[in-house]
């Protein structure tokens, strides 16, 4: 895994969708426009750094992330609780990662593990794009507007890039970096620094 925010799953580790949501159309694409949003905006103290380490880069936190997230557990007023009674609450959640601060990619690519795949910038992890029961997360589960929820030990969360991260990037620029990947390589927007969108298979520089 690494380079950008774009990664390979193991097929055998999804879990197939018998029928599709309204925020999903007939031909696969998700709409965040049209899927419910968990309501409120709460604010908290965010503690991330990342240090290098000898060949390591330490990245040390919290686990909340500095910016908004919604209100949780879900209200049951609240219209995404009609599709997800989420009862966590945001908790904080100290993580110690200690990675390549020069990674080299592999002559392979391998699968994503399950749960944490890498620190954001925010201060809160990033998730692989599957949920608990390896279905779509970002199509079964609800998310607040920076999409983001927390889960059974309250480790608030993404399973892809947020809304929120601010992005320079362009296509006379490249993206931001938004986080680091576990195995070293720093996360980035969508845009390379040719100005042209990158596709799943290109790496980004360490960041």
């Amino acid at each position: 895994m690494g380079g950008r925010f774009f990664a390979a799953l193991c097929a055998r580790t999804t879990t197939a969708i018998t029928s599709l949501p309204t925020w999903v159309s007939s031909s696969s694409v998700l709409s965040f426009a049209s899927k419910p949003v968990v309501d409120g905006t709460v604010s908290w103290t965010s503690y991330y750094k990342a240090v290098i380490s000898s060949a390591s880069r330490l990245l040390l936190g919290n686990g909340l992330t500095s910016l908004s997230t919604g209100t949780f557990p879900i209200s049951h007023s609240s219209t995404a609780y009609t599709y997800d009674g989420n009862p966590n609450s945001v908790l904080t959640n100290r993580f110690n990662y200690a990675v390549p601060a020069n990674p080299t990619a592999n002559a392979t690519p391998t699968c994503l593990p399950g749960g944490a795949i890498g620190v954001t910038l925010a201060g809160a992890v990033l998730y692989n794009p599957l949920d608990a029961n390896g279905k779509d997360a970002l199509i079964n589960e609800m998310f607040d507007l920076c999409e983001g929820h927390p889960n059974g030990s309250g480790q608030y969360h993404y399973h892809h890039g947020s809304p929120c991260f601010a992005d320079t990037g362009s296509a006379s620029g490249h993206s931001s970096q938004i986080g680091y990947a576990l195995d070293g390589f720093g996360i980035y927007g969508p845009w390379g620094s040719s100005g042209a969108k990158v596709r799943r298979w290109q790496r980004s520089a360490p960041g």
